[in-house]
């Protein structure tokens, strides 16, 4: 790969992982706003609908998140000299960071919802 071409590879994977770190967060906050609201409200079948939306909206801009970052480090460890070149070089595999951020607030809020829902009871 060209220098050019490495670089507007990097560019377009950061932005993948932008975007899916946004989307998460989208989710999460319509999620935490339904919890706080009016999460003590409603029925449980309809928490347990919700939740499984939610969690399946969520785990895939999580793990879109993880392939971006996963991406960046084999594409560094594949052409070490290009990357190290432009100031591209990642020593780690940044896709896990991300992964335990955004996969503990997404257990972080099922405990709130929890958390609401038992104050009811």
């Amino acid at each position: 790969m060209t220098e050019y071409e490495l670089a507007d590879l990097f560019i377009s994977l950061s932005a993948e992982a932008g975007r899916s770190t946004m989307d998460f967060v989208t989710v999460l906050f319509a999620y935490l706003v339904l919890a706080h609201f009016v999460g003590a409200t409603l029925d449980r079948i309809y928490i347990v609908i919700v939740t499984l939306i939610y969690t399946m909206f969520a785990i895939w801009p999580i793990l879109g998140t993880y392939q971006a970052g996963s991406m960046m480090f084999e594409i560094t460890q594949a052409h070490p000299q290009i990357s190290h070149s432009l100031g591209l070089a990642v020593d780690f595999n940044p896709g896990y960071v991300p992964f335990v951020v955004l996969g503990s607030a997404w257990a972080l809020s099922l405990a709130y919802m929890y958390r609401i829902r038992r104050s009811v009871l």
